[in-house]
């Protein structure tokens, strides 16, 4: 049997849910957040490419680490998360259990919603955002959070003909930053770049600078060189040139507030 979805509309005002009458304690309304969650798990009969075996397994892992975290919180701040959080965030969640990263985010995000002290911060256009992430993009974040800096040096390389304005398209990535990610080359980390961008979380700052430090060790990077030697080797007949325009890039507050709930 389905269990019924409590909201916040049966918490009494001092914090506490009223089930049938009575007031619950902390760890009751520990045990309806997890109840709320099954019964959104159990009407999903669609497994995105799992077993019913795989697809229990995480549901149970994804339910004991939510709990895990509540239990870790003070009692007396447990709450039901609100319904246009938990909703949308759980349909998304079954979507993308095979992403463990993202997986993660959104039980960060949940257990957060669930803590009076942190429902505030959780946005709920964060579940969006989630939904449009995938795993490179999530760690590519990480790694530009990481930084610690303000404003992160970036460059936009072209390969060009010696004094023309042509150059050739495609043949670097528009973006290139100093970041190494296991699996994905300079090309996907650039597109991973304008879609965290376009997200709102970092913002691509074209032809702005911070200081000069730092950009030569971009510009002569090895990569980018060893693409341009095959450049120059089938255009004998042109004299190539790295070329690149010198960028920045930010991570919002926007990004930020994101990272303090779900990372």
């Amino acid at each position: 049997m389905m269990a019924r979805i409590i909201d916040n509309d049966q918490i009494h005002a001092n914090g506490n849910i009223i089930a049938g009458g009575d007031i619950q304690s902390g760890d009751k309304i520990i045990e309806k957040n997890i109840e709320n969650m099954n019964a959104v798990f159990n009407t999903n009969n669609y497994y995105v490419g799992l077993s019913p075996q795989q697809y229990e397994e995480l549901t149970q892992d994804i339910l004991s680490k939510v709990k895990y975290m509540l239990e870790k919180k003070e009692k007396e701040d447990i709450i039901i998360p609100d319904r246009d959080i938990f909703i949308p965030a759980m349909q998304i969640l079954t979507n993308k259990f095979e992403r463990e990263d993202i997986r993660e985010m959104f039980i960060k995000l949940l257990s957060n919603s669930m803590d009076k002290k942190t429902k505030e911060k959780v946005h709920p256009s964060y579940v969006d955002i989630l939904k449009n992430m995938d795993s490179l993009d999530a760690a590519l974040f990480k790694k530009l959070l990481e930084k610690k800096v303000k404003y992160i040096k970036t460059i936009n390389p072209k390969i060009a003909i010696k004094g023309t304005d042509k150059v050739f398209t495609n043949a670097l990535p528009d973006w290139f930053v100093d970041v190494n990610i296991a699996r994905y080359d300079m090309f996907q980390i650039s597109k991973s770049l304008i879609n965290l961008d376009r997200l709102g979380i970092i913002e691509l700052m074209y032809d702005r600078t911070a200081g000069t430090d730092g950009y030569d060790i971009l510009e002569e990077n090895l990569n980018l060189k060893e693409i341009l030697k095959k450049y120059q080797y089938y255009n004998q007949d042109k004299d190539l040139e790295l070329k690149s325009t010198r960028s920045i890039i930010n991570v919002t507050e926007y990004g930020r507030e994101l990272a303090q709930i779900c990372l």
